[in-house]
């Protein structure tokens, strides 16, 4: 259910970036203009969402090939290095954009409850 949710965030991820992706071109309104002067945020937002696909080819290399037991530390890895920059960046894009994006949206929400769902694995 865990490695699921997180495959069906990081899926979400990229679906953010390809919907908000061409927003230089629909820009209606200094809303949208704000978007556009983040010339940063797209990029960073797919650098982040490989560094999550590369940790579930680490996961399938290390711990199914192998079977070196650090499922829990490529998955935290995984967390810090793309979750959590992800959500971060889906907020920003959520917070400047005027028109609801339905992408950065379920991003966040799925990410976050990926991040729950993940502490009350390691809690209990």
């Amino acid at each position: 259910l865990l490695l699921a949710l997180a495959v069906i965030d990081n899926a979400i991820c990229y679906a953010a970036f390809f919907t908000v992706n061409g927003v230089d071109s629909r820009m209606n309104n200094i809303v949208e203009m704000q978007l556009a002067l983040l010339p940063w945020l797209m990029p960073a937002l797919m650098v982040f969402t490989c560094l999550g696909t590369a940790s579930f080819a680490s996961l399938v290399i290390i711990v199914e090939c192998h079977g070196i037991p650090r499922f829990h530390t490529i998955m935290n890895v995984r967390i810090y290095l793309s979750a959590l920059p992800c959500a971060l960046i889906c907020m920003i894009i959520f917070y400047y954009s005027e028109s609801t994006k339905w992408a950065p949206f379920t991003a966040i929400v799925t990410i976050m409850l990926s991040i729950f769902m993940w502490c009350l694995h390691i809690r209990f």
